[in-house]
């Protein structure tokens, strides 16, 4: 089993620490990254650390697939995604020191 759609304040009112904490050693966690603020509005270091701090919050123990709360608007710039996608390179390897 697998819970998504997890929409990070401003805009939605889940924190992935807690979320994770109550149920992730029982089921997959998917999302927790804000497609507007974040990937849309956001400067690229605000994507990098938003994975990194996701990663460090439900990764631990395994079960977290890293994602957006929402998708992603057509106007969210490439350059945002492939920088998330390097981060997760760089930060998603279980066992890492976050």
């Amino acid at each position: 089993m697998c819970l998504a759609g997890f929409q990070p304040p401003d805009v939605g009112d889940v924190i992935l620490k807690d979320v994770k904490a109550q149920f992730g050693d029982r089921v997959a966690l998917l999302g927790g990254l804000d497609p507007v603020y974040t990937f849309e509005m956001g400067t690229p270091d605000d994507v990098r650390e938003a994975v990194r701090q996701a990663i460090a919050d439900a990764g631990a123990g395994g079960g977290y697939i890293l994602g957006t709360g929402e998708a992603v608007s057509p106007e969210t710039p490439a350059e945002r995604l492939q920088i998330a996608a390097q981060a997760a390179r760089a930060f998603g390897v279980y066992g890492r020191d976050l």
